[in-house]
């Protein structure tokens, strides 16, 4: 068994590490699509396509971000839209993170002589796998992490921590094995190892390129002592070497532009400021206090803090701000000589959050702990240690500690499960900012809860007067309403703001179209197109709708296929496609292309009952039957089923099942002159003549060039003997281009004594 004890001292602390990180997160796997997601993954169309590198490559302005997009296409092609697997990849990367600040720690923890003291005294030793493991699982039960491993789109920042650990990692084992006789060639591998998972992380990331950074702190503090004079003049070539690099792949991979730097952006963290750079370097140490805070007390998490800007050093909250960070800071570079890892855990918070200072939009975000704090774990497992000597004191103290860490994120994740939850979450600690009122009212209007999504899109709005956005989605929640005049009105406020935004086009073009205005809609439907082809499959889904309408059905076909081609797994487009071959009487195409939207989309109910039409023409009337009581299972309103199955219990002689359905047929579409039409037949088959004259009557109301309701009215006319106003009824079907029997035109003819 001895043999087996250093193998067992390694598998244990992984599985205790990765089933600590499942347990926790468990309850995130199902956790929608929030925010970013939407942009990056669901209406992003360059990761629909694996060999799709040069759109994956363009979907930001520089490449910063590659990798990890790359990852999205593999889960799409994967997993599609299926949540499960993108928390998976995001819940394994975690795992593998924490598992390497397990690594790391048990690598800066051999590394004794030098001692992280600057006694003589042992460094506790004997403690070494548990001090590593602690920080392991400090780190992956930290609720600060959930940004990071919950929101998918944050995977940028969990994948370039896991490059940037691993890099450093590879990069330690490569300058040990290079100071050992003979394992030159094994120090080169980690070399490059470590040089191949920097690029990767770079291309994740930005955040990585404080890697250099980093190592030449860790030569400085653990690889080179300072009384050993014969290394300084090496470590300082190292660190010349590096910083070298650094300054060298920044411009040339990011096209650092200067000028970016110093020039004003909207601020994305408060509404109404311009971030000016001398502003933002203020605003810092801010936020470096929040995160401070949050580490040591993880309470009142936000997704979307309203942060505005320091206007002056001596503003109260920015002076104490900036006296803390200096605080800690000079504690850090104090406690190098009394305590090397404590000290090195804080410089790593800080050097790693050192990207912060250059000006972005977003001035603070949870995620971005997640590379600092590694340090503090570190830190804070080894100061643990370092003050509780008794091992079963140091048990009890991070038992409690990982307890009471590990309750937070379970916590933290429940906000998580929901976009009106997490957006409630939001405007209840940022109840001055927008933008939580904005998707929170989108995340109402999703799920068709119109009057509490326009009560908060309208708070949006007064609160940000000038974000389109909101009045794009404010036209979305009275299009849904049908009330399309006021959706018009709304996309017009929306356009006057940005008229660069396809989405803003289509949804007013859908407005136009579904108040049969075509030509504008059209118009619509073509400016969004020509703005972004590539992101257009709505505005080609909806045009080939309006050339539906128009029965300009090559065009309608052609921008389905287009619809289709940009996006494989739009449910609508094939069903739409579908009716077109249906149309056209290709049966086997539509009911390909119905059965395509139906494994995407199992509660279309549109798409059964348009299936079901097809088997009723085809004479399957129990399959058509199955197809409409389904699509009428899923929406009991669904005014087209009722319709399409009282059709076929006409064909099958259930005249009674037929007239209750085109009852409720009438009751749901009271002006539609075909569900007036076929329930006359019906009351024509039940001998009900008077009462099939009155449906006859009604739809000729409501579309008084119906020819064939005046012919079968014609008929009814006949069977009641009233052959003048049946004769009258068929000469005004034929006018209407009906084709109207010569023979029957003659009898009537006769009978009235008209030649």
């Amino acid at each position: 068994m001895r043999h087996l004890r250093p193998l067992l001292e390694k598998i244990f602390p992984v599985l205790a590490i990765l089933l600590l990180g499942c347990l926790l997160y468990a309850n995130s796997l199902r956790t929608p699509f929030q925010f970013d997601d939407k942009e990056f993954i669901v209406d992003n169309p360059a990761i629909r396509n694996l060999n799709n590198f040069e759109g994956i490559w363009k979907v930001l302005s520089q490449p910063s971000r590659f990798v990890g997009l790359y990852t999205f296409a593999l889960n799409y092609h994967f997993h599609h839209y299926d949540v499960l697997g993108y928390h998976a990849v995001n819940l394994a990367i975690h795992g593998g993170t924490a598992v390497l600040v397990w690594v790391f720690t048990r690598l800066i923890l051999g590394l004794w002589p030098p001692g992280n003291t600057g006694k003589k005294e042992a460094p506790l030793p004997q403690k070494k796998n548990i001090i590593a493991l602690t920080a392991a699982l400090l780190y992956v039960a930290h609720p600060v992490q959930t940004q990071a491993v919950t929101y998918i789109t944050q995977r940028f920042e969990s994948l370039a921590t896991l490059f940037y650990l691993a890099a450093l990692c590879c990069y330690i084992k490569g300058r040990l094995l290079t100071s050992r006789a003979g394992k030159g060639l094994k120090g080169f591998i980690f070399f490059l190892s470590a040089a191949l998972l920097a690029v990767l992380g770079m291309f994740t990331k930005e955040v990585v390129m404080t890697l250099p950074l980093t190592v030449l702190l860790f030569e400085i503090y653990f690889l080179n002592e300072a009384g050993k004079e014969k290394r300084r003049g090496s470590w300082r070539g190292i660190g010349f070497g590096i910083i070298l690099l650094f300054i060298l792949i920044v411009p040339a991979l990011f096209s650092f532009d200067p000028a970016v730097l110093l020039s004003p952006r909207v601020s994305e963290s408060h509404d109404g400021e311009m971030i000016t750079l001398d502003r933002y370097f203020l605003t810092q140490f801010r936020v470096l206090a929040v995160f401070l805070r949050l580490f040591i007390f993880p309470a009142g998490q936000n997704l979307d803090y309203d942060f505005p800007l320091s206007q002056s050093l001596f503003e109260p909250t920015t002076f104490f701000s900036f006296l803390g960070v200096v605080g800690v800071l000079s504690l850090a570079l104090i406690m190098k000589s009394k305590d090397k890892l404590i000290s090195f855990g804080l410089l790593w918070f800080f050097l790693t959050l050192s990207v912060g200072f250059v000006p972005r939009s977003h001035i603070i975000f949870e995620h971005k702990l997640y590379l600092a704090s590694v340090g503090l774990c570190v830190a804070l497992a080894w100061g643990l240690a370092r003050c509780l000597k008794d091992t079963r004191l140091f048990a009890v103290v991070t038992g409690v500690l990982l307890i009471l860490l590990s309750f937070l994120t379970i916590q933290r994740n429940k906000v998580w499960r929901s976009e009106i939850v997490l957006w409630q979450d939001v405007v209840q600690k940022s109840p001055h900012k927008s933008r939580g009122y904005l998707n929170l009212g989108i995340a109402y209007l999703d799920q068709g809860q119109y009057d509490l999504a326009l009560k908060y899109l309208q708070k949006s709005a007064a609160l940000h007067p000038r974000r389109a956005k909101v009045y794009n989605n404010i036209g979305n929640v009275y299009s849904r309403m049908n009330k399309f005049d006021l959706a018009i009105l709304e996309y017009n406020k929306a356009l006057a703001l940005d008229r660069s935004n396809l989405r803003i086009y289509s949804n007013r073009g859908y407005a136009y179209l579904l108040l049969k205005q075509y030509p504008q809609a059209l118009a619509d439907f073509n400016q969004a197109i020509a703005l972004k082809p590539s992101h257009a499959e709505q505005a080609y889904n909806n045009r080939g709708n309006v050339y539906d309408k128009l029965e300009k059905y090559d065009l309608a076909l052609a921008d389905y296929n287009q619809a289709i081609a940009r996006n494989p797994l739009f449910a609508k487009a094939y069903n739409n496609r579908g009716c077109i071959y249906l149309v056209k009487k290709q049966y086997q195409r539509a009911l390909d292309d119905f059965r395509r939207a139906l494994e995407l989309d199992p509660d279309y109910g549109i798409t059964y009952n348009n299936r079901g039409s097809i088997y009723r023409e085809l004479g399957q009337y129990d399959l058509a039957l199955a197809d409409m009581n389904k699509a009428i299972h899923l929406n009991p309103g669904h005014a087209e089923a009722y319709l399409n199955r009282g059709l076929v219990y006409n064909k099958i002689k259930e005249f009674g099942r037929a007239l209750a359905d085109l009852d409720k047929a009438s009751e749901l579409m009271p002006q539609d002159p075909r569900v007036f039409f076929h329930r006359g037949v019906t009351h024509v088959w039940q001998k009900a003549y008077e009462s099939a004259i009155g449906d006859f009557s009604n739809a000729l109301t409501f579309d008084p060039d119906l020819a064939v309701a005046y012919y079968n009215r014609s008929l009814t006319y006949r069977i009641l003997g009233d052959t003048q106003r049946a004769l009258e009824d068929a000469l005004k079907a034929e006018s209407l281009g009906y084709n109207v029997d010569r023979a029957y035109l003659d009898k009537l003819r006769k009978s009235t004594g008209y030649y």
